[in-house]
């Protein structure tokens, strides 16, 4: 089963999470649209894009981890926004785009999706 997860953040602490399947989470986020205000991106943000998919493990991510469904060429507006959709708590994206580049590599597998940086890739606009 999909889930979408919710946190709510006071003072810039972490009080409460909240998991909604699929149908709910439509709900909730047309409440949030129409209630709330999107934060502004911080401006350190980098793009990130998926280049292949291996189905067979993100299946079982999307199963176990409660991953959103991904395809090849859809991208995020940060590692962090990617992470998160493919159900980590952290910025495994991030972590994983680092030790690429360590060893002189444009991309990086997380949960069996190959994602790279958008502005370091030829040909990704």
């Amino acid at each position: 089963m999909q889930t979408t997860e919710y946190q709510k953040y006071i003072g810039g602490r972490l009080v409460q999470r909240f998991i909604a399947d699929v149908e709910k989470s439509l709900v909730v986020d047309g409440v949030l649209h129409a209630n709330c205000f999107e934060l502004e991106p911080t401006g350190r943000a980098r793009e990130v894009v998926i280049f292949e998919v291996d189905g067979e493990i993100y299946d079982k991510r999307m199963e176990k981890q409660g991953a959103q469904p991904v395809s090849v060429s859809q991208t995020f507006p940060s590692a962090w926004a990617a992470s998160c959709h493919f159900g980590y708590t952290h910025n495994a994206v991030a972590h994983a785009l680092h030790w690429a580049r360590k060893r002189s590599e444009q991309t990086a597998v997380v949960a069996g999706v190959r994602i790279g940086y958008a502005d370091e890739i030829k040909g990704v606009d």
